[in-house]
C-alpha cells in the first residue's frame, strides 16, 4: 500500500512542473513590452513624418500651378490690351487744332492709351486705358470709353478714381515699360523709358517692354518680361 502511493506521488510531480513550465512561457516578460510599444512608436512617428511631407509637397505645388496660372492670365491681358493699340488722334485743346498726336502717353512706371480690346468685355468701340501699380496693392488697370477728341478733356477723366480702377493682381509689386522707337527703316531703333506723344508726330511705339515684378506669400521675387508689338505701328 505505501510503495503504491510512493509511486503515485512520483508520477504526479512531473506532471505538475510542465504545467508550471508551460504557463510561464505563455506570457510576455517586460523588456518585450517596451521593445514592442517602441518598435509602434517609431512606425507611427515614420508614418506621421512621411504623410505630413506629402501634404506639404502637395501644397507648394497647388501653390505654385495657382501660381502660374495668375502669371499667365495678367501676361495675355496685358499683351492683348497693348497689341491692340489704336492710333486714336488728338488736339491739345477743343480750340487748339493745330497739332495732332496720338492718346499714346508712356512713362517708365504708368501707360495710357487707346485700344480696340476691352478688359470689361465690352464689344463695341474704343476703351482709353491705363496701367500702374500701387504699393501693397499690386497691379490695377482702369478703363472708359474712348470718347474725347482733345488733351484737355482727356486729363479730366480719371482712371485710377475708386469706380473706374480696377485690382489685376496683388502678387505684382512693380511694373516697368520701355518704349521701342524707329524713326526710319533705316535705322536700328532705340528704347527709350518715356514716350511723349507731343514730339512724335503721330507715331506709334513699334514694340512695348513690360517688366513685372511678382512677390509671393514668402517674399521672395521672380520677374516675367513681355515684349509687345503694336500692329497699329507697323
Amino acid at each position: 500500500m505505501l510503495v503504491t502511493v510512493a509511486e503515485n506521488r512520483t508520477e504526479s510531480c512531473p506532471k505538475e512542473k510542465s504545467v508550471m513550465i508551460s504557463k510561464s512561457g505563455s506570457g510576455f516578460t517586460l523588456i518585450e513590452i517596451v521593445l514592442a510599444v517602441s518598435i509602434l512608436a517609431m512606425v507611427i512617428a515614420v508614418i506621421s513624418t512621411s504623410f505630413r511631407i506629402g501634404i506639404n509637397a502637395w501644397e507648394k505645388g497647388e501653390s505654385k500651378i495657382e501660381s502660374l496660372q495668375t502669371k499667365r492670365a495678367v501676361n495675355a491681358l496685358i499683351y492683348r490690351e497693348i497689341k491692340s493699340v489704336y492710333p486714336y488722334t488728338i488736339t491739345p485743346g477743343e480750340l487748339d487744332t493745330h497739332l495732332k498726336y496720338n492718346a499714346f502717353f508712356g512713362e517708365s512706371d504708368s501707360l495710357k492709351f487707346v485700344s480696340h480690346a476691352s478688359t470689361t468685355g465690352r464689344s463695341t468701340g474704343l476703351s482709353l486705358i491705363e496701367m500702374w501699380t500701387e504699393e501693397d496693392k499690386g497691379l490695377f488697370i482702369g478703363e472708359r470709353e474712348a470718347i474725347v477728341s482733345n488733351l484737355s478733356d482727356l486729363n479730366d477723366i480719371d482712371l485710377r478714381d475708386e469706380d473706374t480702377a480696377v485690382s489685376v493682381c496683388r502678387e505684382i509689386k512693380k511694373i516697368s515699360f520701355r518704349y521701342f522707337e524707329r524713326k526710319n527703316k533705316d535705322e536700328e531703333g532705340e528704347w527709350q523709358e518715356n514716350w511723349d506723344p507731343k514730339d512724335k508726330k503721330e507715331r506709334l511705339p513699334l514694340f512695348v517692354e513690360i517688366l513685372l515684378v511678382y512677390i509671393d506669400d514668402n517674399d521672395e521675387e521672380s520677374e516675367e518680361l513681355l515684349v509687345v508689338p503694336i500692329i497699329a505701328a507697323s
